[in-house]
């Protein structure tokens, strides 16, 4: 298989997905008081709570390069990050066995369904990250180096749906898989480094930690949105990219591979 059909058959269906994507991002909003406003009130709210619970209660202060930072934004930072690989992941599951329908008359390549699942996905996690960078350009602990944000991000999409399209396919035969995402999700979130600095886990521990490729994307673009002297790693950032390039690949074969058998199993 060509390394180019990826990018064929997603730039071929870039319309479809992209609908499909908006459409099943906006029935979460179908029916409700304030519509879209939640997608911004959530993350404002839980931004909120943690400055309530960690900075005014608790008086908490972490570090991002050489300047104190709060610790509810640096959390909420690396919380903005993790919530696009959990929530698409665990969308992703979904995304497939829900549509029968579609894999069944097969109108259309069945990669576009895990795809549009990630990008609905991806539009929530954006505004996230647009709330938290907002935040540290209030407090003061952004700067310029935010702009290295569309350097980072398109390596960490690309690991992102590397993973949706192996959770995609996998549930399929799997039943049991969500279930079982969701225990991972939970033990991933506890191995980055979000509500601890990596700096603080003992020596020993240290290659568990970076064994997780999560702790990488976080760190990396948490950096540049806090960091005031500048946080972008160019000799990470390959790895970055590589790391994202062979969890593409090998999450849309699997999917190319097994899509045959979706419809006997559905």
């Amino acid at each position: 298989m060509s390394s180019l059909l990826p990018w064929r058959i997603l730039y071929a269906n870039r319309e479809l997905a992209g609908t499909l994507a908006f459409r099943t991002w906006q029935s979460r909003y179908k029916g409700s008081l304030f519509n879209f406003l939640w997608a911004f009130l959530t993350p404002l709210f839980l931004l909120l709570v943690y400055y309530l619970a960690f900075g005014l209660i608790l008086n908490l202060r972490s570090h991002a390069g050489n300047a104190e930072t709060p610790y509810a934004l640096t959390m909420f930072c690396g919380m903005a990050v993790y919530n696009i690989f959990s929530e698409s992941v665990s969308a992703a599951c979904y995304s497939v066995v829900s549509q029968p329908g579609y894999v069944k008359k097969a109108l259309f390549d069945l990669e576009v369904i895990p795809f549009s699942s990630f990008g609905s996905s991806l539009f929530s996690g954006g505004i996230w990250l647009a709330v938290a960078t907002a935040a540290g350009l209030i407090s003061g602990r952004t700067g310029l180096q935010c702009l290295w944000l569309p350097i980072l991000l398109p390596a960490y999409m690309l690991f992102c749906c590397g993973c949706v399209f192996l959770a995609a396919a996998g549930s399929v035969f799997l039943r049991d898989l969500p279930m079982l995402v969701q225990l991972l999700l939970q033990g991933l979130f506890f191995l980055c480094p979000i509500i601890y600095p990596a700096e603080i886990v003992p020596a020993a521990y240290q290659g568990w930690i970076r064994l997780n490729p999560l702790s990488w994307y976080v760190e990396s673009i948490r950096g540049v949105i806090l960091t005031t002297d500048g946080a972008l790693s160019w000799p990470t950032l390959p790895v970055l990219y590589l790391a994202g390039g062979i969890s593409f690949l090998l999450g849309f074969l699997f999917f190319a591979k097994t899509k045959r058998g979706f419809a006997d199993v559905l």
